[in-house]
């Protein structure tokens, strides 16, 4: 099946301010329902939003069993017949649906077309396990664009319908949740109480007990806020006063001096906030655990600073043209680093940078030394770059992906260290790109520009065959103390001639002729991490097909994880090649093979609104008791203060 986006070709780019106040907790083992006699001819249309508290059982939205609109127990969503390819397993936010003969939207996005048919007596969210709000049931078909739009930051929000139809449920009436503001009659209500009346909406999303993770171990009940067990939670400050309820005793927490709020929690009837307080509630500056409370994120549109572009080839020489490629994401920006893959072929990476200068072609999954390309990358464009017809960039027909990143357009020389370097910096996204010439003398230090210690530093040297060094900060022993080579599957091993230090304006070199040989020059990029945007951290395997959920804060754009502990591949994953979950479609760093189907097996992953989960084994991403690094870079920040919560996907 084909997904389109519609958000792209439709966005309007503007924020509604229309705010959702409250849901309603349906609990399945409640056998919660809303039923009417009625009828609606067809067409008619479906609008709603819902948080999903169960997986892998069916879960009923409109119809009876097997009927109208539902999740199957796959986790797919079936409209009228119609069944998506993807997965909905994302319990930490919500996802709005559409249905109408328009077709199946979910969160703004395409997945087929559906021909409604007449409705009889048909309920409601008959067992259905999580929260809903916001349910349109009306006469005709309406455009998904009524009920939802894409704001400033390229995130589908909910907006007020210009008609409410026959039915319009809002749950402000605890004591009447078939309350209908609509033309029809009320809805009975049953398995339901006053108190699933919650706070917890697409405008405000709140903490949970994370189903997902397997961390958790207990059973989780009444809208993933009691649990039987040990459980661990959706939403994960790492700063600021944070205050929860554990069986109607208040619980405060200072993440400033505490660190992330990370706990695993015990048995017990957790509140969040999302339902009234037992206790004292937050005094002070202590704040309830909901996305709107986290600290505003410096960049609320990831797609400003990187991207992932697909593009076919089109194999026109630049003296014909070349082939110009253009972003796609809801922002555009001049990129200053972009890295290239041939998908459907083997072929070596190609990596350009504006600081080496358009044409400089180097190969991340080689040791080659930089080579002048012509008909490579040419230019650097406003909205993206223009390649000629070197074949592992424009191949006639053949598919490539291109990451992109924003550093500062320019460039200016930097004296913080020993060593001069040229480099051309983005503080806000937290990116450097930087050159220099080896002195051989160890102890030397080079100034990146990032005015925060780098997470990550990769090094190659430019005029010289020899290995790419990646110096991370969180390779599970200590800072800078252990390298990796971007080229090779090689494990973590001891990094004392190469980058042995930072602090928050240079980097140290050791005397080894892979990062400062004397008369070689090299080339450096340098990242740290920006809260909402980037994370560069780890996680460890458990060797189980329920793998590890690894918090983010961020929905991601690009994933790329690299076992520490023993040799094995670099794995690149992106939204773009794989728009849906499950995801697993991957590219090597090391690596020149043609792109790896690992779907439905060996590379499961999902993307998720707050991180990712893998769903595999395979011991390249998941062995267990091993160690791995991870980088991730966001489409959207998971929430923040004057911020849109991320959909869930």
């Amino acid at each position: 099946m084909v997904f389109q986006n519609d958000i792209l070709a439709g966005a309007t780019g503007v924020e509604s301010g229309y705010v959702i106040s409250q849901s309603a907790r349906f609990n399945d083992a409640d056998s919660p329902e809303l039923s009417r006699t009625y009828s609606i001819s067809a067409p008619w249309t479906l609008s709603v939003w819902v948080k999903r508290c169960e997986f892998g059982s069916e879960n009923l939205i409109l119809g009876a069993s097997g009927g109208e609109v539902h999740f199957n127990s796959d986790d797919t969503l079936e409209a009228e017949g119609t069944t998506t390819s993807a997965l909905f397993r994302d319990p930490s936010a919500w996802y709005h649906i559409h249905v109408s003969n328009n077709g199946l939207y979910i969160n703004g996005v395409s997945y087929g077309s559906v021909t409604t048919t007449d409705l009889t007596d048909q309920k409601l969210f008959d067992d259905f396990d999580g929260y809903v709000a916001e349910v349109h049931l009306q006469s005709g078909t309406s455009a998904y664009t009524n009920f939802g739009e894409v704001n400033n930051s390229g995130v589908w929000i909910p907006k007020a319908a210009t008609a409410t139809g026959d039915t319009y449920l809002t749950f402000a009436n605890s004591s009447n949740f078939g309350s209908n503001s609509g033309t029809g009659a009320n809805w009975t209500a049953s398995g339901l109480t006053s108190d699933d009346q919650v706070d917890d909406s697409p405008t405000s999303n709140y903490c949970l007990l994370n189903i997902i993770d397997p961390l958790t171990t207990g059973t989780l009940s009444d809208g993933n806020l009691v649990t039987t067990g040990n459980a661990t939670v959706t939403i994960r400050p790492s700063s600021g006063q944070w205050y929860y309820e554990k069986d109607g005793v208040g619980v405060s927490y200072n993440a400033d001096t505490s660190g992330q709020f990370n706990p695993t929690l015990g048995a017990g009837s957790y509140n969040f906030g999302q339902l009234a307080w037992a206790d004292t509630g937050p005094t002070g500056s202590e704040q309830e655990l909901r996305t709107t409370n986290l600290p505003e994120p410096t960049i609320k549109d990831g797609s400003a600073y990187f991207q992932t572009t697909l593009y076919t080839g089109n194999g026109t020489a630049i003296g014909s043209g070349g082939k110009a490629v253009t972003q796609s994401d809801n922002s555009v920006f001049q990129p200053d680093l972009v890295w290239i893959k041939e998908r459907n072929d083997s072929a070596d990476h190609a990596l350009y940078d504006a600081v080496r200068g358009a044409t400089e072609d180097l190969a991340p999954n080689i040791t080659n030394a930089e080579t002048t390309q012509s008909e490579g990358l040419t230019t650097f464009d406003s909205s993206g770059f223009t390649v000629g017809n070197l074949a592992k960039v424009n191949t006639n027909s053949d598919t490539y992906v291109a990451w992109q990143w924003l550093a500062g357009n320019s460039t200016s020389s930097n004296t913080d260290g020993d060593i001069t370097s040229t480099v051309s910096v983005n503080t806000t996204a937290g990116f450097s790109i930087l050159t220099y010439s080896g002195s051989g003398t160890a102890g030397n230090t080079v100034g990146h520009g990032l005015g925060a210690t780098p997470s990550v530093v990769i090094v190659k040297p430019r005029n010289a065959s020899d290995n790419w060094i990646v110096s991370n900060w969180e390779t599970g022993v200590s800072a800078f103390s252990e390298k990796l080579l971007l080229n090779a599957t090689d494990a973590a091993s001891s990094a004392s001639g190469f980058v042995t230090a930072a602090d928050s304006t240079t980097f140290t070199l050791g005397s080894d002729a892979n990062v400062n040989g004397s008369g070689r020059t090299f080339v450096a990029y340098c990242w740290n991490e920006v809260e909402g945007f980037s994370k560069f951290g780890t996680y460890t395997g458990n060797g189980s097909a329920d793998g590890p959920f690894v918090w983010c804060g961020f929905r991601p754009n690009q994933v790329v994880v690299k076992e520490v502990s023993a040799a094995d591949d670099w794995v690149m994953y992106d939204s773009a090649r794989d728009s849906y979950n499950v995801a697993g479609q991957v590219l090597r760093a090391d690596s020149g093979a043609a792109e790896f189907d690992g779907r439905g097996g060996s590379r499961d992953v999902d993307f998720l609104s707050n991180g990712f989960k893998f769903r595999t084994s395979n011991t390249t991403v998941n062995f267990s008791g091993s160690n791995y690094i991870f980088w991730a870079f966001a489409e959207h920040p998971f929430g923040g203060n004057g911020v849109a919560p991320a959909t869930a996907r």
